[in-house]
């Protein structure tokens, strides 16, 4: 979005251990999302003096949580867990500069992803820059 906005940016990743997300109870992982975002955000923008720093977002299926994918199949494996499938999705944000969260929001929603079959999935998530 910041690229099609015209916007220059950096990807700078947050030294932040997630690990221990995943082995908490599925009724307190997605709860923890906001959380996350907000202590990348800061830890980013502790060693970014000066800049804005946008926390990535999580985004959850019942009580599994996706990051943003790494490698090319990464992103093919939560579009086939995704398909057609009635989701109730977090999605969160965090801004801040200098240490301090200039902004934080998270938006819970309900919807159905449309089923896409492997063609489908190949052109959606083959488009530039979703590589």
């Amino acid at each position: 979005m910041l690229t099609n906005a015209g916007i220059a940016f950096e990807t700078i990743p947050a030294d932040i251990d997630e690990r221990a997300v995943s082995k908490l109870p599925a009724s307190r992982r997605l709860a923890t999302s906001p959380h996350c975002c907000r202590e990348k955000a800061l830890w980013v923008s502790l060693r970014q003096v000066g800049k804005y720093v946008m926390a990535p977002t999580r985004h959850g299926l019942g009580d599994r949580l996706f990051s943003k994918p790494a490698a090319a199949r990464k992103p093919r494996a939560i579009a086939r867990a995704l398909r057609a499938v009635p989701t109730n999705c977090i999605t969160a944000i965090a801004v801040a500069r200098d240490g301090n969260i200039l902004f934080s929001d998270v938006c819970h929603r309900a919807h159905e992803i449309a089923p896409l079959d492997e063609a489908g999935i190949d052109a959606t998530w083959m488009q530039p820059g979703r590589r």
